[in-house]
């Protein structure tokens, strides 16, 4: 049984050769040309944005690994939201011999006054203001600096104050501007805090380690933990946040 070949002599050896699909597409292409270049266009802003977005997250990364220890103000930090335990205190005495420097900071918030015959300038009504209280020993701050107005060192503008107050005792304090603007005060002014009357020696200008305290009541006051312990302020049931800065020397395992 003789039978018929299927001729193709009518289809063009190149038309054989390109695929259905790619025919279908070049004629999709051809007729809606201004929408694949649309398209083109939203493919390219959505890759370039999301290159910008992982090129920014990594240096915002590399900036903040960079500069972790001055932002968290030490290489380690230990806090409580309470007085320290006789075992807690057991822990840093033994780390301390392992020559790894400690810096003990207590936060809490207290009622900055006013001292009594000490008008506030004119423009202002108030007499006291809620402050976040940030008692520093002699170590702070183990990483970054502290800007202060006047840039004198940290512990003579915290220093007791013998003379020249309203009331004994009498310590430096270090306080941010908006709580001078609020209560109409200026540095050699006055204020008193728990039990103890503070003299403003100093404007604080930037905190190293800001970002470890993230959320504020009140303006930013700095003493002394001597001064801490005049104010009678912490005692039990206080609510207070204890910190302890780490600075781990190199050689320590």
């Amino acid at each position: 049984m003789l039978t018929t070949p299927l001729l193709h002599h009518d289809i063009a050896p190149s038309d054989r050769m390109i695929p259905l699909s790619l025919k279908l597409a070049w004629r999709e292409t051809a007729n809606s040309w201004s929408r694949f270049v649309f398209l083109f266009l939203c493919i390219a802003l959505g890759v370039g944005a999301i290159v910008a977005v992982d090129l920014f997250a990594t240096n915002v990364e590399q900036v903040i690994l960079g500069d972790a220890r001055g932002l968290l103000g030490g290489d380690i930090e230990l806090s409580w939201r309470r007085a320290l335990s006789q075992n807690g205190q057991e822990v840093l005495d033994s780390l301390s011999e392992r020559q790894i420097l400690i810096s003990h900071i207590t936060e809490l918030a207290a009622m900055a006054a006013v001292e009594s015959g000490q008008p506030p300038d004119q423009g202002t009504n108030a007499t006291s203001q809620l402050v976040e209280l940030k008692a520093l020993d002699s170590f702070y701050p183990l990483y970054g600096h502290l800007m202060i107005e006047p840039a004198q060192p940290i512990q003579e503008l915290l220093a007791p104050i013998p003379s020249g107050c309203q009331r004994l005792p009498c310590f430096g304090a270090i306080a941010q501007k908006s709580l001078l603007i609020r209560l109409g005060l200026s540095l050699g002014s006055e204020l008193r805090i728990g039990q103890t009357n503070f003299l403003i020696t100093g404007i604080l200008v930037k905190e190293p380690d800001k970002i470890a305290t993230a959320f504020s009541l009140g303006p930013r006051v700095m003493i002394s933990r001597e001064a801490l312990e005049t104010t009678e302020l912490v005692k039990t049931g206080s609510r207070i946040h204890e910190r302890f800065r780490l600075q781990v020397p190199p050689s320590t395992n």
